[in-house]
């Protein structure tokens, strides 16, 4: 074989099959309850409450901490900002 043997095989070897190629997703960002209750305002007693009773979507870790996605909270937060800003335009 001359030049050593780098082309082995035909030319479209060369190439990842674009089956196999790896798709990155996003992995999901998750905070704790000292975070979310940062984010919203409140005592983490309260987001702990809020998880119990099943306002609050959460993950349990498996040393029994609950784990809260950041995109959950993010939305409440909205929501919770446009309740505020109703509140204070009625009065």
């Amino acid at each position: 074989m001359e030049g050593g043997g780098e082309n082995v095989g035909p030319r479209w070897w060369s190439k990842p099959f674009p089956w196999r190629e790896e798709v990155r997703m996003p992995r999901p960002v998750y905070l704790r309850t000292s975070e979310v209750a940062r984010m919203l305002h409140v005592s983490p007693k309260t987001v702990s409450r809020w998880a119990k009773e099943g306002r609050l979507p959460y993950l349990a870790t498996l040393g029994g901490h609950r784990r809260f996605p950041l995109s959950e909270i993010e939305k409440l937060r909205g929501q919770l900002t446009y309740v505020d800003e109703l509140r204070n335009l009625i009065g």
